[in-house]
């Protein structure tokens, strides 16, 4: 994917990497009472990205490359690597009815956006694997290892391999101005590894630099998840997912003229019936511009 996006960019107009981005995802890190962290369903993220300080060649209008501090429309174009991680609530050498299986999705993405001050288009692709190639075994279990933690038994019986895509856009739309503003979002999946339909809006409080927090929801459609409805072809999953899943977040961070950092907290209903309740997670982001 960073070899497709440095060949269609402006040879011209290349500078190379504006930002990179670090974010971690766990539900370790998730805001919770007493008793022990949990270690299931989306319990694991990471992402590594960049963003390029270029323009597209296939993009309408040739517009210039975002800047700090810039009020025009422009364009972001970003590449990653990333890897998620889900794991059943009851651990066992066999899979337990109902319950999703242990899984993993490694992937090479790049996407674009159109900013403006009235909103932010954008168009984003995931290429990657489920399946001991995706890694989810030896990367869990390595942290186990680390951590003391018990090894989860489970991941011999986890999504088969399949190669995966995922599109997805997003179109927002930017109310109010200076210290606040409201976003209603519309999101579009569309891929093997999920298919889905979204509906949300957010409120961010601050400005350019500084402290900022943002509180959002959003509502699911959710018609395919790799996940929980198992492999396209030949699925072992006995979950039974839910169409309609809820998910609230809410997010605090400071911005410096060269680096940002943020915390958030992800929560998301009930998505099987043999969910108890909902889960959780916490993210980490750090940004460091050139």
């Amino acid at each position: 994917m960073i070899v497709l996006a440095l060949l269609w960019a402006d040879p011209a107009g290349a500078q190379g990497v504006r930002s990179a981005t670090l974010r971690l995802d766990n539900d370790i890190l998730a805001l919770r009472g007493r008793g022990a962290p949990a270690d299931y369903d989306y319990t694991q993220g990471l992402v590594v990205g960049v963003e390029l300080d270029t323009a597209w060649r296939w993009m309408p209008g040739r517009l210039p490359a975002c800047s700090a501090s810039g009020t025009e429309p422009c364009l972001r174009t970003r590449v990653e690597l990333g890897q998620r991680i889900y794991t059943p609530r009851r651990d066992a050498p066999t899979p337990i009815r109902g319950e999703r299986l242990y899984g993993a999705w490694l992937y090479a993405g790049g996407g674009v956006a159109r900013e403006s001050a009235r909103g932010l288009r954008s168009l984003e692709v995931e290429l990657g694997v489920t399946g001991p190639p995706a890694l989810g075994e030896p990367v869990q279990n390595g942290v186990h290892r680390l951590t003391g933690s018990e090894r989860q038994e489970g991941w011999a019986h986890q999504v088969g391999f399949e190669p995966g895509i995922l599109l997805r856009f997003q179109e927002g739309w930017r109310r109010g101005g200076g210290a606040a503003r409201i976003e209603p979002a519309v999101r579009v999946e569309l891929g093997n590894v999920r298919t889905s339909a979204a509906l949300g809006a957010s409120a961010l409080l601050g400005r350019g630099t500084g402290p900022y927090a943002r509180l959002g929801g959003r509502r699911e459609w959710v018609l395919r998840d790799l996940f929980l409805d198992g492999n396209t072809f030949r699925s072992r999953s006995t979950a039974r997912k839910l169409p309609f899943v809820s998910e609230g977040e809410a997010a605090a961070g400071f911005r410096a003229a060269k680096w940002s950092a943020e915390y958030r907290i992800v929560a998301r209903s009930r998505e099987y019936r043999a969910q108890p309740e909902a889960h959780a997670y916490g993210s980490l982001v750090l940004t460091v511009a050139r």
